[in-house]
């Protein structure tokens, strides 16, 4: 057995052999496409940038650390199953009076759910918003955090604008 590491296993050199080639490829540039292709790979990017705009881009990152934070906080995992979207949207709706954090608006809640599903679907994950835990605790919070729609001020559209007298009585 003094003949050295190649012998311990059948075939090592071959082996060892793979190995160093591998790493020899790992120093080597990776193969550029041709420059019309580059030029089409990078118009491609700049579509799927412009896909949703970069408030909207900024808007559901910070969904997702909001998100990602309280799952640290709360024991579980930042992955998109109902089990943990649904007491996320309720603590979002809830507030933190301890924290001083206000409770989120429906609009609010809602859009924090379209972050979310736009970063799983990124990451080829599903967030389902259809799933019974996110849906009911949804539905509970629209049904108890519902406010009436604001009544607009009916001062100007009670007299007839100038000119819509002048139409009426030419008419």
């Amino acid at each position: 057995m003094g003949a050295g590491p190649e012998l311990a296993v059948a075939g090592s050199r071959r082996i060892r052999g793979d190995i160093v080639d591998l790493v020899m490829e790992m120093d080597r540039p990776t193969p550029r496409f041709p420059a019309h292709v580059e030029e089409l790979v990078e118009k491609a990017k700049g579509y799927a940038n412009a896909a949703i705009s970069e408030n909207t881009r900024d808007a559901y990152a910070k969904d997702l650390r909001h998100f990602s934070v309280w799952c640290q906080r709360n024991g579980s995992s930042p992955c998109p199953r109902g089990t943990n979207i649904g007491p996320y949207i309720g603590a979002c709706a809830a507030g933190d009076p301890k924290r001083g954090l206000p409770s989120l608006s429906v609009a609010t809640i809602e859009r924090c759910l379209s972050g979310l599903a736009w970063n799983f679907t990124q990451r080829g994950q599903l967030m389902d918003r259809a799933d019974q835990h996110i849906s009911i605790m949804l539905a509970g919070i629209r049904r108890k955090h519902v406010k009436p729609p604001r009544q607009k001020e009916g001062g100007r559209w009670l007299q007839p604008r100038r000119d819509d007298r002048h139409r009426s009585a030419t008419i």
